[in-house]
C-alpha cells in the first residue's frame, strides 16, 4: 500500500496500524521495520504508548526515544543562552587535554633521561593542570545541563512530540492508546482534510466493537479489519455484559451479516487461504 500510493504520487500517505495488544501491534511493527531497511526506504515509523510496554527490538522507534534523537538533534544544531559559553569551555577543556598529554610525554622523557628534578617539577605542573581540568569539567557539565534543559520544557517536548507524530507515514498503536493528547490534538483538534490514508486493525476479531470504532475520531475513511472469525473472542468478565454480546466484535458482526445473507464472497470479505507460520504438514 506504501509502495503502491508512492509510485502513483511521489509521495508516502499516512496510515495508522492499530491492534488490541502490545505484542501484535510489535510484530507488525518489527516487520515493517525490516522491510523498510531492506529497501531503503525513507518513510517514518513510530510506536505511539508506553515504551516500557514495547518490545525492545521496536522501543527504539517509540515515540519517547525519538524525540529524544530529534532533541538531541536540536542540541547539536540550535542556539541557546549557554552556546556560546559551552564552545568557549569546549575549547579550554580540548587545550587542557593537549596540554595534559604534552606533560606526560615530559614526565616520561625526563625519566627516561635522568632527570628526576625535571620530572618532579612537571609532575607539579601536572597535578596543578588536572586540577583546572576538574573545575572546567564541572563547568561544561553544568553548562550543558542548562543547554539541554532549554531545550527541554513542557512546551518544547509537546513540539518535538508533534514534529515527530507529523512527520511520521506508518503510526502503531495499540486501540487503547490510539487517542493519546497528542494524537488528539494533531488529528482531532487541528484537523485538515484527511489525516489517514486508512486504518489498519490487526487481531480484529478479538477486541470488542466500541474498541475498533475508536480510530474512526480521526476521521478514518477506510477501515481494513484483519482476523479470524474462529479465534476466541475479547474477553469479557460481566457475565451481564457477555449475555448482550459486548464479546462480539465488529469484525465478527460484519463477517456474521455476510453468512446470513450468503454474501460471503462479495465485495467487502477476503478470506486468506495460505499458511505463514507453520510447515506445510501441520
Amino acid at each position: 500500500m506504501l509502495y503502491t500510493h508512492y509510485e502513483k504520487t511521489n509521495k508516502y500517505p499516512r496510515i495508522l496500524v492499530c491492534a488490541p495488544s502490545n505484542n501484535a501491534v510489535d510484530e507488525i511493527a518489527a516487520r515493517l521495520m525490516h522491510v523498510r531497511d531492506a529497501r531503503k526506504s525513507n518513510y517514518h515509523i513510530v510506536r505511539v504508548g508506553v515504551t516500557t510496554s514495547m518490545h525492545p527490538s521496536v522501543a527504539k522507534i517509540s515515540l519517547e526515544e525519538l524525540i529524544k534523537k530529534h532533541q538531541q538533534t536540536i542540541m547539536e544544531t540550535k542556539e541557546s543562552p549557554e552556546s556560546c559559553k559551552l564552545r568557549t569551555l569546549t575549547e579550554e577543556h580540548s587545550l587542557l587535554k593537549k596540554n595534559k598529554t604534552c606533560l606526560i610525554a615530559s614526565i616520561d622523557a625526563a625519566n627516561k633521561n635522568g632527570q628526576s628534578d625535571e620530572a618532579r617539577m612537571y609532575a607539579r605542573k601536572l597535578e596543578q593542570l588536572e586540577g583546572q581540568i576538574e573545575g572546567v569539567d564541572r563547568s561544561l557539565n553544568e553548562c550543558m545541563k542548562n543547554h539541554y534543559n532549554y531545550f527541554n520544557t513542557e512546551r518544547m517536548r509537546s513540539a518535538f512530540k508533534k514534529d515527530v507524530i507529523s512527520g511520521s507515514q506508518v503510526i502503531f498503536s495499540t486501540l487503547n492508546s490510539c487517542r493519546s493528547r497528542e494524537m488528539e490534538n494533531l488529528f482531532v483538534q487541528n484537523r485538515r482534510g484527511t489525516a489517514f490514508l486508512c486504518c489498519i486493525i490487526d487481531e480484529a476479531s478479538q477486541c470488542t466493537e466500541p474498541e475498533s470504532l475508536t480510530p474512526l475520531v480521526f476521521g478514518i475513511s477506510k477501515l481494513v479489519l484483519i482476523g479470524d472469525p474462529d479465534q476466541l473472542p475479547a474477553t469479557v468478565t460481566s457475565p451481564y455484559a457477555a449475555r448482550n454480546r459486548f464479546d462480539q466484535s465488529l469484525f465478527n458482526r460484519f463477517y456474521s451479516s455476510r453468512l446470513s445473507t450468503n454474501s460471503e464472497d462479495e465485495e467487502g470479505v477476503l478470506m486468506l487461504d495460505t499458511q505463514y507460520r507453520m510447515a506445510a504438514k501441520c
